[in-house]
């Protein structure tokens, strides 16, 4: 298998965090600064890791699992944290192990929480919840108002006759949003149901992507938004590349492949590296997997030591590195969270590299 060339070197593992979770973990995010590590998980807990020390800075126990945490982009040390049971809080103040302030964030729904983004210019926020997408605005710090829910997206192009019937009883599922151009833009990828950019002023649709018959469902997508590039794992084959500025029906630009076909459909988050000259992704068989974007190359993969699911939630750059953090979400044995990094060299930009034409 070849392997491409960057200027980075291997990520090596740095810390093993684990005796805090006793459930599968569901949800890791590091801060912006990297200083703090959030982990959530079906127990309840979500942590606040000091990564650099290896132990927690502060736990909060919920009654439901902890699904998903976005670190807030204005306002450091204050998390977004989504739960199970459609519940949206926003914590902050992580003074000690069980020093904390909480406020809820009310949307109207009480619906199972796939998928959060924040756009710091129009200070709004998208949630992924149930069946619906619904945007509000934080017109000051803790307080949300105006809020409106995006309207279904129809059914993909990709499908005639009585498979697009079959296609229209799926359950429409937002596995990811991500806002574009200063937030005028909300792209939303739907497990079933293709990608759709909403315009979150008129709420109207602005162009959608319909897959290939091939690979019709996204497990997990995100955006690059200088190159304007999605990548979408498809839970068939691997990571998909996909050029927004070309819309209707299209075929993956680049294809970033695993070695085996996933042994299940669970949502496997996929995430841009090192300025976007990397792509990682979290593999069914217990690896990570990261690629060199311009090539499709394998750069590295990461073992995680386990036969169940890993999940690949977050990583950032700090001091002229790179840190990735793991965990796996399988059963049995003791949930562990990995930390792995390497050093940076020359700074690499997936615009300079990739030709997506």
């Amino acid at each position: 298998m070849q392997r491409s060339q960057l200027s980075c070197s291997p990520f090596i593992q740095v810390a093993n965090l684990s005796d805090e979770h006793a459930d599968p973990i569901n949800c890791l995010s590091f801060s912006h600064d990297g200083c703090l590590l959030a982990s959530g998980g079906d127990d309840g807990k979500l942590v606040v890791w000091d990564p650099a020390e290896r132990k927690p800075k502060c736990r909060v126990i919920f009654e439901n699992s902890v699904d998903i945490l976005l670190w807030h982009p204005i306002y450091p040390g204050s998390l977004i944290v989504g739960l199970s049971n459609g519940d949206l809080q926003q914590l902050s103040g992580f003074g000690s192990l069980r020093d904390y302030e909480q406020v809820e964030i009310r949307l109207g729904g009480k619906q199972a929480i796939h998928c959060v983004a924040y756009d710091d210019t129009t200070r709004c926020l998208a949630v992924g919840m149930g069946s619906r997408v619904y945007v509000t605005r934080e017109c000051q710090r803790n307080v949300y108002a105006g809020i409106i829910t995006l309207p279904e997206p129809l059914s993909p192009e990709v499908l005639q006759g009585p498979d697009r019937v079959h296609l229209n009883a799926k359950k429409v599922v937002a596995i990811d949003v991500s806002f574009h151009k200063d937030g005028k833009n909300l792209i939303v990828s739907y497990v079933s149901h293709g990608i759709v950019c909403w315009d979150t002023s008129t709420h109207g649709r602005l162009w959608e992507i319909s897959l290939p018959v091939a690979t019709p469902t996204i497990a997990g997508a995100v955006l690059f938004a200088p190159v304007r590039l999605l990548a979408v794992y498809n839970s068939v084959s691997g990571v998909d590349m996909y050029d927004i500025a070309y819309h209707g029906k299209q075929r993956p630009r680049k294809t970033y492949p695993l070695d085996e076909r996933p042994h299940s459909k669970h949502r496997l988050p996929v995430q841009f590296i090192n300025y976007g000259a990397q792509l990682f992704c979290g593999t069914t068989n217990g690896n990570v997997r990261i690629w060199d974007v311009a090539s499709a190359n394998v750069f590295q993969d990461l073992h995680h030591d386990s036969a169940s699911p890993t999940r690949l939630y977050t990583a950032v750059v700090k001091q002229n590195k790179s840190y990735i953090a793991t965990g796996s979400i399988g059963s049995g044995g003791r949930p562990q969270i990995k930390v792995w990094a390497a050093n940076l060299g020359e700074r690499l930009c997936a615009s300079a590299r990739f030709n997506i034409h």
